[in-house]
């Protein structure tokens, strides 16, 4: 079993968490001057950072499997559509000569769920 793609920058953001805590504890208690409240507070700036980058690296690798899962999703959705619509291939004559659609995935779906009546801007349909 391949180790999660998660666990390195959540356990990272975590661990930032927990340094943060620290640092505005120490913080928060400081008699001034307090050299060592200061370097806290450096310090939990610095968690702050490291805890806002696993999150964003977290976020851009989850946005990226959602996109590619949606485009997915749209592809098998519009090979249903197209069945429903026309049978299977081997029973439509022509069918390998056929041109495949040059819409965009998922465009069939999006069209079939489309509003009826005046199109957005133009006549009716």
């Amino acid at each position: 079993m391949s180790p999660d793609p998660y666990d390195a920058d959540l356990s990272a953001a975590r661990e930032a968490v927990g340094d943060l805590g620290v640092g505005l504890a120490v913080w928060s208690y400081r008699r001034e001057p307090d050299a060592h409240a200061r370097r806290a507070a450096n310090d939990a700036l610095d968690a702050i950072d490291a805890a806002i980058a696993a999150l964003h690296r977290i976020r851009a690798r989850l946005v990226t499997e959602v996109r590619r899962a949606d485009d997915e999703a749209a592809v098998r959705v519009d090979e249903l559509l197209a069945l429903r619509r026309d049978g299977p291939r081997s029973s439509r004559p022509g069918a390998a000569n056929r041109p495949t659609s040059t819409a965009a995935p998922g465009a069939e779906a999006m069209r079939s769920q489309a509003t009826p009546g005046r199109r957005h801007g133009g006549d009716p349909p």
